[in-house]
């Protein structure tokens, strides 16, 4: 058989279904007959054998459609429940949603009780101290969250110091920063 009707790498790439690295490899590997035929002013190029290039055609796997070999899916009507493990996950669901509903405890450390209250450690501190905020003594200073309810701006005035208050507004609107310095005077009407 004459090279000239022996296929480019091109050609059995794609009579092959493959890559021209694919047809190279199988050609080192004997599968395919290759020769190089002459191209006048180039190097030679590959060329394959057309009877090996249509038996490797023949017993290379082709890719076959996949089916579909799931189950259909439920109606929407079926209820989930019915699958196995659902009633244990749901009742766990459930218990982890009531423990994110739980108050906060009765008794706060002083670093709780800033959170819970938005004052600071120093303040809540001072007041313990003072005497003003009851608190126990656990392995920690813990005062009760229902007293940190009821504190009022009078008891705030009177546990803050007043020259830190004179010389900045400490976070209070004007009316309040009077309040608390003066508590005593009040507005005369003009």
């Amino acid at each position: 058989m004459n090279l000239v009707e022996w296929y480019s790498e091109e050609r059995t790439a794609t009579a092959l279904g493959v890559s021209t690295r694919t047809v190279r490899r199988m050609a080192q590997d004997g599968t395919l007959r290759r020769a190089w035929r002459p191209v006048k002013g180039r190097k030679p190029e590959a060329a394959y054998h057309p009877e090996d290039v249509e038996k490797a055609a023949q017993t290379m796997r082709r890719p076959t459609p996949v089916e579909d070999t799931q189950p259909p899916r439920p109606e929407p009507t079926q209820a989930i429940a019915t699958r196995p493990g659902i009633p244990e996950v749901l009742e766990r669901f459930g218990e982890i949603m009531q423990r994110g509903k739980q108050t906060p405890p009765l008794w706060l450390t002083i670093e709780a009780a800033s959170e819970y209250s938005g004052l600071s450690q120093a303040l809540i501190h001072r007041l313990v101290i003072s005497g003003q905020l009851a608190a126990i003594g656990d392995a920690a200073i813990k005062v009760r969250r229902t007293d940190l309810d009821q504190l009022d701006l009078a008891i705030l005035a009177a546990a803050a110091p007043l020259d830190r208050l004179r010389g900045r507004s400490a976070g209070l609107a004007p009316a309040q920063k009077n309040l608390l310095l003066e508590p005593s005077k009040k507005k005369k009407s003009m």
